[in-house]
């Protein structure tokens, strides 16, 4: 049950961080 709670949002996280980063400053 945690990991369920666990996973999506980290996903979610680093999938937000790489958008927000590439939108910001592509490389």
């Amino acid at each position: 049950e945690h990991i369920k709670t666990w996973r999506p949002r980290y996903f979610i996280l680093r999938h937000d961080g790489q958008l927000y980063g590439y939108r910001k400053a592509p490389a």
